[in-house]
Formats: structure tokens, sequence, C-alpha cells
């Protein structure tokens, strides 16, 4: 067995490849007029918090794949609120936001298994650790893991009834 860098011949190839089939097989990323489609828009949300005139957090919702309908999400809390509850009001009232909102049914989001407040969150909250990327962050010189973590729309229509 041999392996070789692609050619541009090869690459022509691959394509070809690609129309015997349904590129829909092969992937759960978005296609358009037979190629895979990355929507770059980012829905950006600054959260308020009681009296606090300026933005306490913001989330994030990217890669937004409206054929699976999903996207991934990011959030941060200012640090000077750190510790007070704001990252979980926060999680809650924006992700209730972005299932109301938007046709969606799975939100996910990755994060370093170092940080520790942002895993309880997501635990608590009922998202889902649908998965581990081995020492995928690097940190101050370490290697860390990353969890993967979601909440399918059904899981929280479930919590949003409770609460």
């Amino acid at each position: 067995m041999e392996i070789k860098r692609s050619t541009k011949l090869h690459k022509e190839l691959f394509k070809k490849w690609q129309k015997e089939g349904r590129m829909e097989k092969i992937t759960c990323r978005e296609i358009r007029n037979g190629k895979h489609y990355v929507d770059t828009k980012v829905l950006s949300f600054s959260f308020f918090y009681g009296k606090i005139k300026e933005p306490a957090g913001k989330f994030n919702c990217f890669n937004i794949n409206k054929r699976n309908k999903s996207c991934e999400c990011g959030y941060a809390v200012n640090p000077k609120y750190h510790g007070k509850g704001i990252g979980t009001k926060m999680i809650k009232y924006c992700v209730s936001y972005v299932f109301k909102n938007y046709d969606l049914n799975k939100i996910y989001c990755q994060t370093g298994s170092f940080n520790k407040p942002s895993v309880k969150i997501l635990n608590n909250f009922g998202f889902h650790r649908d998965g581990v990327l081995r020492e995928h962050h690097e940190l101050d010189g370490k290697f860390w893991d990353d969890y993967i973590f979601s909440i399918l729309r059904s899981e929280w229509e479930q919590w949003y009834k409770k609460n």
C-alpha cells in the first residue's frame, strides 16, 4: 500500500464519485447544489441581567445546519460576574429563546473538561454528554479532553414544562 498527495486529476475523480451517490448518505453536513454548505451566519446575543447596565454575558449560535435543524452554541460570562449564577440563568434563557424562535431540533456545544462551571451548568440544565474528544484542547502545555454536549427540542420541552 502507498499514500500520495492528491493531484488535481485525483480531485476531479473524487468529484465524480460523489455524483454517483447521494452526498446526504456520506455526510450529515448541509448540502446545497451537490456541495457541502457551511452557513457562516452567527446569531449573537448579549445577555443583560437585573440592573447591570453592561452585558453580563454573551451567547452565540453558529454552524447552523438547516438540513439537520441543529446549531452549535458558545457562551461566556463577563469575568466581573463569575460565580454569581449568571451563566446558569443565561443558558436557561438563551436556549429557551432559541428553541422558541428558531426551527431547530438540537443545540450542541463543546467545552474543555477543565471548565468545571460550564460542565456543571450543562449537566444541570439537561444537556446530554454525547462524547469526548480525547486530549483535544491544549492549555498551558497540557492536553485536556473536550466534551460534546447537546440538548434536543423534545428534552428542552420536557424541561420547560417542569420549570
